[in-house]
């Protein structure tokens, strides 16, 4: 009489093994094309997370901004940086803001920036006479941004 007691070879267990890890693959494989479609409704779903766009502004070289302007003219520069995803035209306004609340414009322009692309915009100003302490600020009117530095005449 024969033992209902098999015992499992190690070849078979190798056999079960290679197996697992086939079908393992193959899963694997199917759910990676699928991927997209799966993304596709998440995003539709708006259960993935979306590109957030946005605008950098900043000045190009903080460290070396004029802290006095005396009776020649301040100059300084800023970087408009188009993170949006679509081209943008971004008008700007340099806006100096004097201790006694006066404002003045003291220059305007228009950058068409393309997606992902930065500009550099090199400004130089003369601050009315009698100035002697002044806020100099960079608008971006349609992104609601802002960025500013302060600057005060000698004596």
């Amino acid at each position: 009489m024969k033992s209902n007691n098999l015992k499992k070879t190690p070849v078979s267990s190798w056999r079960w093994l290679i197996g697992a890890g086939f079908a393992l693959l193959v899963a694997t494989t199917v759910a990676l094309s699928n991927l997209s479609w799966v993304r596709g409704h998440l995003q539709a779903a708006k259960l993935w997370p979306q590109p957030e766009p946005f605008t950098e502004l900043y000045f190009t070289q903080q460290l070396l901004l004029p802290k006095t302007a005396g009776n020649g003219p301040v100059s300084f520069s800023f970087t408009v940086h188009n993170q949006q995803g679509v081209d943008v035209t971004y008008p700007y306004a340099v806006v100096l803001a004097r201790s006694n609340g006066q404002a003045q414009t003291l220059r305007t322009g228009t950058l068409t920036l393309h997606r992902g692309e930065a500009r550099n915009v090199a400004v130089t100003a003369t601050l009315p006479a009698g100035t002697t302490k002044a806020e100099i600020a960079v608008v971006l009117p349609n992104q609601q941004e802002s960025i500013h530095f302060y600057v005060g005449t000698q004596s």
